[in-house]
Parts: C-alpha cells; structure tokens; sequence
C-alpha cells in the first residue's frame, strides 16, 4: 500500500539563503501517522490529516566556503506510523552559491 503519491520532491537549482514552501500529498489509504522527524534543522514540518498534506519549509542556508562551486542535497523526512513501520521522504536538489 503506498502512503504517499511521491515520495521525493525536486528543487532542482535554487539559491542558498532561500526559503522554500513544499508539500508531500498523502494518498486517501495513508496509515495513521504517529511522529514525523526532519532530517535536520533546516527542515520544519507539518502534517494537514483534514488534507493529507504534509506542508514542508525549507530553509537552504548558505553553500559551505570549503564546498567550491554548488552544492547538492538530499533532505530527509522520516514518517513513523502507529503501526511501527516507517517511511522515508526525499528533497533533493542543487543549491547554487550566485
């Protein structure tokens, strides 16, 4: 059974320091979520149950000044259901240093 109509979101090139607003849609059989982890800071989420949302902002931050040129990522999104399965969700994409 899958929970989600896609499991990865990509960004594609976006500028470092930007703030990005994405969202993961459920499908109508997803199983009852009890906890959803973010990867890391930069990652905040909120799971909409009424819409079968999970709303996302992301923040990108700054290419690090030992990185030279862009700096791909991956961002990870744990979803730990009631029935102790877990799940992963993927954002992915190029953050350019301009």
């Amino acid at each position: 059974m899958e929970n989600w109509i896609n499991k990865v979101i990509k960004v594609g090139n976006v500028k470092q320091n930007k703030i990005l607003n994405l969202s993961f849609v459920a499908t109508p059989q997803i199983r009852g979520i009890s906890m959803i982890v973010p990867g890391c800071d930069c990652t905040v989420c909120e799971y909409d149950a009424k819409k079968r949302m999970l709303n996302v902002v992301f923040k990108t931050g700054n290419v690090p000044i030992h990185i030279i040129g862009n700096q791909d990522f991956t961002k990870i999104i744990t979803v730990l259901y009631k029935d102790g399965s877990q799940e992963e969700l993927f954002i992915s994409g190029t953050k350019l240093r301009e």
